[in-house]
This record gives structure tokens, C-alpha cells and sequence, in this order.
């Protein structure tokens, strides 16, 4: 287990944690969610104990082992895949090489503790057995495996990979380091949809604790059973998944946004007043009694991304109907085909979902589409007044660090755009002195809001975006959706986060590994209409030749059936109203027995018996949590499963 107590941490004058307090339970499966920049990687490395804090005190469990995934590697450029990977058993491989020189000395000559020797050398074999060291190999090629490495490239050097690919060899690493406690800074970056089914499946069988940080919704919502907010400078907690944080969260901010904007309206009305009546003599009298009312107006700091997101972005050119059209459209690296004989056409106001695992050719298609490849076969064709802007993967790495982001969206804006230069920044969450920030400081989700602030700036009417959510936080995905809803060109998007993609797509254009002469399909509805199809063509491939069918019933059989329907319904609500409450009473038992262990006092007298017994009701209450939340979750899947109606 591992207590964070009244910790607190600065970065100059800017405080990002404050008298934070967070407890990692044993088997914890913990959603730690925020605004860029509002400190969860902070936390994080402070949990790992790779940052001191300036305030506060971190405990850990005797013997609790932490691995930590960070967002920048550190790494031997001339490793191969497989040996960097190798290196989360270095430890293990001591405690072998250990092993075999307490057994050869064994073996050698009878020693005066030769007992002792056989103490250690049967301990040495338990732990090597009991981390499965001698499966190593097995372990490293399922993982490697899972997360999208063929056997064939696993000999192929770091330093040739990709960021996102390098990324994916150290969470690799991460996962098989065996650590009692997992702490995972958004490791659902680059990976396809493919890799995060494999990644959530292993997190939710792991052994241990883990904390991680996504700013993928679906992901957070099946893996997780705790969300903790960093809302700021402070840690929330929340019971159960991310959609039942975000349920309780919005209860509490909706009052508070309410009145801030109820605010803001009262002081704009004053503020008005004062301008206009300000040199009127007769009218002083009220100015001077406006002044004084907004004196002693309450102000509330509402964080940017709490406030009210309204985007407005400039126009785009018009375009014709026909934007941009494929036939017969081929590409291939060598011998290796990536896309083979598209054939679609784009039409003005269309915004093109484009999916599939990695290696089936989105990126290769959307740099075709952008027109940075030619070297395809085929033919592209561009409409009528068609003007591209691209948002590649790698726009955000070769940004003039010095720049601040003012200065370079004035600089990519055509002199018409530059009156809405500050307001589109403000609609990307940058304002205030935000704006002055030079770009070399800027977090990795701040970067990308800045490219694409850029973007809308340009007299642009086909937006192709290549992972444009990846850093991004659920706020300023949110942002980017919007935009890209209320955008009146048309857009071209790879993303992987399904929560997104249901957002802003009109059409889906999906890619699996090229077989045979075609390696694409075109659905021409949102990505919803899509997952929809593919669920419907998976159930019909699976489906006996002979289905049987229910006879439907007579009006009194079936009304009667629907009463039964309702009778069932009703007492699900009821167990699932009593589960919550009685989750609620838990969770803050457990909470206060938390704050009890983290108190020093509590330790001053050696042996104090309150110790062990506060010990052992945490333990019971957090096991009783567990049992409450395992039957909330299966009531809560039964009510989600029960028909509304049954067919008559």
C-alpha cells in the first residue's frame, strides 16, 4: 500500500499539488484524471518516489515494489526490441546469477555454513519460481506480442523506431517488471484499438495496483473502479468508473459554473453601466454605487477548463461538392503492400472516420490524401477550390521551441484571420498570459492544442488530421470536437479514441492488413452506424444454420410477461439504490480509517495494539468495498441487459 499525506508540490510560484492526500490500496484500479498541466504526472513520480515533494510525506508498504511508465523514455539507441524488453528482468537476473554462485559453491567443497547456504539457495529458487523468471521468454513474446510487435521486427533496433512504437517497448517493460504497483502515465498513447483490448485485458487480470493516467474515456471506464481528480492543487476521490466520476462531478460543478456565469453577466452589466454613464454628472451618483457593488462582488476562479466552451472559428473557403476522389489507389513499401485498390470519392461537409490497426495503412493514406506521397498508384483528384491543411503525428516535435504560442499562430494566420487569432486561442484553452508561454515549455497536450489552433487559422476547407487526440486531455478533445463539428470545410481523421471518433464522424472508412485485392471498407454512416455493422457481420458469421425462434405470445401471455419484466426491473432499482448507499457509508469508513494509519501519532508508541486493529478493519472494510462494487457492477449490468419492452 502506498499513503501520501498533506503533500504538496511547486514549480516556481505555480503550486500544483496542495495538501494532497492519496492512498493506494493493493489490488487499486485507479483513474487519475485532471486538465493538462493540472499535475498528474507530478503525482505520479511523486507516488514512484522519483520526486521529492516539497511538503508532505509519501509511505510505502515494507517490501512494496512501484514501476512507473513515463511520458519521455530514456533509452540505448543500438538495443534490439527484444533486449531492451529483457531488461525488466535484470533484477531477477541477479537473484539468478546469485542462485547459481551459492550453488557452485555448494557444490565445490563443504563450508562451515553450508546450512545458511541452503537457507539462501531454497529461497533464491522460490522467488525465482514464484516470478517466473524461468518463463521469461514466453512472457516477453506475449507481451511484445500484444502490443503489436511481430516476431520478425523484435530484432530490429530501438533507435529505428518510431516515438510511439519506442513508447510501447518501454510499457512492455513496465509490464513485466511484476511490480506490486503499476503507475501508468497515459500508456494508451499510439496504441491502436487492437493493442488497447490486449492492454486492458492484462490490467484487469494484473496481480497488483494500478494508477493510471488516459484521457480515454471507453478504456477508463472498463478498466477502472476509482477515479482521483487533480482539481486545483487538490486530490478528489471518486467511487466507481470514469462515467460515474464524470455523473457525480458535473452534480458538483454545475452549481459552481452556474454561478459563475451568473456572475459574470452581473459584472459585465456594471461594467457596461460605469463605461457609458461615467462622464455624465447627473449619473454619478450610480456610477459611484456600481463601483462600489463590484468591489464586494464575489469572485470565483474558474479553472479554463471548467468554463463554458464556445468555438468559433473562421470560416473555410468554399470548395465544390466533389472534395477529394480515389480509384483504383495502391501504395506499397517494397514488396509490402499498405492499401490496395481504394475507391471512394469525399463529398463537401463529409467528416471521414478512418480506422483499423496499426500497420493497415492509415497514416500512409492520410499523407496521400494531404499530397505529402505520390509515389502511389492510382489516381488522386483534387475538387474545385479544394485547399489542405495536415496535421501530421510528428507536427508538434519541430516547433520553434523560443516562439510564444501568440506569436506563432499570428505567424501562420493569413492577415484576414488575425483579428480572431486571440479568440480562437482562448476556444483552445489558452488565454491570458497562457498565450505568451514560449512553445519549448509547453506539456505535450498543450502543443498539439497549439498546432491546431494554427490549423483553423488557415483559409483551409480539407482538414486531414493524423492522431490529432493523442496528449490531448478529455476537455480539449472535447474543444476539437466542437470545432470540428461547427467546421463547415471537411475532414479526414485517425484517431483512436472511440468517445471521439462517435463525436465528430459522418462516414468510416476502415483498414485491415492487406489480403487479397482489397483491404478497405467504405461505411457511409457515423462511427456509431460502424460499430453497429461490424457487431451485426461478426454475429451472422458466427450464427448456427438454425436459429430457433420464440413464438411470440398472446396479448395476455405477454402482458403478463411485461408485468413480470417490470417486477424484476423494480427490484434491481431498489438493490441498486441500497448498493450505493451502502457504498457511500463504506467508502467513508474506509476513508477515515486511511487518514487514521497516515497520522503519525498514531506510531509514536511501539507495539500500540490500535495499529494492528485499524490495520485489520481496513482490510475488512476494503474487502466488504470490493464485494458492495462487485454487486452493484452485476446489478447494474443486469438492469443495462433487461429489454424496456418484450416484442408482442
Amino acid at each position: 500500500m502506498i499513503a501520501a499525506q498533506n503533500v504538496s508540490v511547486s514549480f516556481g510560484a505555480q503550486t500544483v499539488l496542495a495538501d494532497a492526500h492519496a492512498t493506494v490500496s493493493p489490488d487499486a484500479r485507479t483513474g487519475l484524471v485532471g486538465a493538462n498541466g493540472s499535475g498528474k504526472s507530478t503525482l505520479l513520480k511523486v507516488l514512484a518516489g522519483l520526486r521529492r515533494p516539497d511538503a508532505g510525506t509519501v509511505q510505502r508498504a515494507r517490501g512494496t515494489t512501484v514501476a512507473y511508465l513515463p511520458q519521455h523514455l530514456d533509452f540505448d539507441a543500438g538495443r534490439t526490441i527484444r533486449s531492451e524488453t529483457e531488461r525488466a528482468f535484470d533484477a531477477l537476473r541477479m537473484v539468478a546469477e546469485r542462485r547459481e554462485r551459492v550453488a557452485l559453491t555448494l557444490a565445490e567443497r563443504p563450508t562451515a555454513n553450508q546450512d545458511k547456504l541452503l537457507t539462501e539457495l531454497a529461497e533464491l529458487d522460490h522467488l525465482l519460481e514464484e516470478s517466473d523468471y524461468h518463463q521469461r521468454d514466453h512472457k516477453i513474446g506475449r507481451v511484445l506480442s500484444g502490443l503489436g510487435f511481430a516476431v520478425d521486427e523484435q530484432s530490429n533496433q530501438m533507435g529505428t523506431l518510431s516515438g510511439g512504437r519506442q513508447m510501447r517497448v518501454a510499457l512492455a517493460k513496465v509490464l513485466l517488471s511484476g511490480a506490486d504497483t503499476l503507475l501508468l502515465d497515459e500508456p494508451t498513447n499510439y496504441l491502436d484499438t487492437e493493442a488497447r483490448a490486449w492492454l486492458l485485458a492484462f490490467l484487469v487480470s494484473y496481480r497488483g495496483a494500478v494508477v493510471i493516467v488516459s484521457h480515454d474515456r471507453a478504456f477508463l471506464d472498463e478498466l477502472t473502479r476509482e477515479t482521483l481528480e487533480v482539481f486545483q492543487g487538490r486530490l478528489r476521490r471518486f467511487s466507481g468508473n470514469y462515467s460515474r466520476y464524470l455523473k457525480l462531478r458535473n452534480q458538483q460543478i454545475a452549481h459552481l459554473v452556474g454561478r459563475y456565469e451568473q456572475l459574470e453577466r452581473e459584472r459585465e452589466q456594471h461594467e457596461r453601466f460605469i463605461a457609458r454613464f461615467r462622464a455624465n454628472a447627473s449619473k454619478a451618483r450610480q456610477v459611484q454605487s456600481r463601483v462600489r457593488l463590484l468591489e464586494k462582488m464575489e469572485r470565483i476562479e474558474l479553472p479554463e477548463h471548467l468554463k463554458p466552451i464556445h468555438v468559433r472559428i473562421p470560416p473555410a473557403p468554399r470548395s465544390g461538392n466533389d472534395v477529394l476522389r480515389f480509384e483504383s489507389l495502391s501504395r506499397s513499401y517494397g514488396s509490402t503492400p499498405a492499401l490496395v485498390n481504394v475507391d471512394l470519392a469525399l463529398d463537401r461537409g463529409e467528416r471521414l472516420a478512418v480506422v483499423g490497426p496499426n500497420g493497415a495503412g492509415k497514416s500512409t493514406f492520410l499523407r496521400i490524401c494531404a499530397g505529402h506521397d505520390r509515389e502511389y498508384q492510382g489516381s488522386r483528384s483534387l475538387g474545385t477550390g479544394v485547399e489542405v491543411a495536415y496535421f501530421a503525428q510528428d507536427s508538434t516535435e519541430s516547433l520553434p521551441e523560443d516562439q510564444t504560442v501568440l506569436d506563432f499562430c499570428r505567424s501562420r494566420a493569413p492577415y484576414e484571420a488575425l483579428p480572431f487569432v486571440r479568440d480562437l486561442l482562448g476556444a483552445f484553452l489558452f488565454s491570458g498570459d497562457a498565450v505568451e508561454k514560449p512553445l519549448g515549455v509547453l506539456s505535450g497536450g498543450e502543443r498539439t492544442r497549439a498546432v491546431l489552433a494554427s490549423l483553423f487559422l488557415r483559409p483551409a476547407n480539407l482538414l486531414v488530421l493524423d492522431e490529432p487526440t493523442n496528449h490531448l486531455d478529455i476537455t480539449s478533445k472535447e474543444v476539437l470536437a466542437e470545432a470540428l463539428r461547427s467546421y463547415d470545410g471537411t475532414a479526414v481523421v485517425v484517431s483512436h479514441d472511440r468517445y471521439f471518433l462517435g463525436r465528430v464522424s459522418t462516414s468510416v472508412l476502415a483498414f485491415h492488413p492487406p489480403a487479397g485485392k482489397r483491404n478497405w471498407r467504405h461505411y457511409p454512416g457515423d462511427y456509431q452506424y460502424y460499430v453497429t455493422q461490424v457487431a451485426q457481420a461478426s454475429e451472422d458469421q458466427n450464427r448456427p444454420v438454425s436459429t430457433p425462434v420464440l413464438p411470440r405470445g398472446d396479448g395476455r401471455a405477454g402482458f403478463e410477461r411485461q408485468k413480470a419484466i417490470r417486477r424484476e426491473r423494480d427490484a434491481l432499482e431498489r438493490r441498486e439504490k441500497t448498493l450505493l448507499g451502502e457504498i457511500d457509508d463504506v467508502e467513508g469508513r474506509r476513508a477515515e480509517l486511511e487518514r487514521r494509519l497516515a497520522d503519525p501519532e498514531l506510531y509514536r508508541v511501539p507495539g500500540d495494539t490500535r495499529v494492528r486493529e485499524a490495520a485489520r478493519e481496513l482490510e475488512d472494510t476494503t474487502a466488504r468495498e470490493r464485494r458492495l462494487h462487485r454487486e452493484w457492477e452485476s446489478v447494474a449490468e443486469a438492469l443495462s441487459s433487461m429489454p424496456d419492452t418484450i416484442e408482442q
